[in-house]
């Protein structure tokens, strides 16, 4: 049975391969549904931070005391009505004050790797506060390889107690 499943799935990786199937373009571009709320940045200047929880993870009510995992993290190092409109540049060490972010990928509680570059765009906030805006950020891997991860997101906006400065 375990012989004849293996042939089946070669078989598919064979024929597929020639025609582009077997491997998807890194330009796939996932739809996430998140939350957003008001974070320090730098130099404890305002900031925000989107969480962009992966899967079926619901959007919590308020911001949490630990945020859901597996999530994308997305750090804004400028206050939001100055970044939305902007295409910000992603690096993994942001400059403090400029219109920056920092991306994070979060597996597990505790557990977050930088992106080492790419973009964020936040195209608008709507009259409710949640934020749309689309990403492409490449992580290093452990193994020699990269991974490019393109997104478009939603985000609710929640209250949060954060003072800066």
């Amino acid at each position: 049975m375990a012989l004849r499943a293996l042939i089946i799935v070669a078989a598919v990786v064979f024929w597929t391969a020639p025609l582009g199937l077997a491997q998807q373009p890194a330009t796939n571009v996932t739809n996430y549904s998140g939350y957003a709320h008001a974070d320090c940045g730098p130099s404890n200047t305002a900031g925000v931070r989107i969480v962009l929880p992966a899967g079926t993870v619901p959007i919590p009510a308020s911001v949490p005391q630990s945020p859901p995992r597996p999530a994308i993290e997305l750090v804004v190092h400028a206050p939001l009505d100055r970044a939305v409109g902007q295409k910000l540049t992603v690096a993994r060490d942001a400059a403090a004050g400029g219109l920056t972010a920092m991306g994070l990928s979060c597996p597990i509680v505790g557990e977050c790797s930088r992106a080492q570059s790419g973009s964020l765009s936040l195209q608008r906030r709507a009259d409710d506060g949640a934020i749309t805006g689309e990403f492409g950020i490449l992580w290093p891997d452990e193994a020699v390889r990269q991974t490019v991860v393109r997104g478009k997101f939603v985000a609710v906006w929640r209250e949060a107690s954060t003072k800066c400065g």
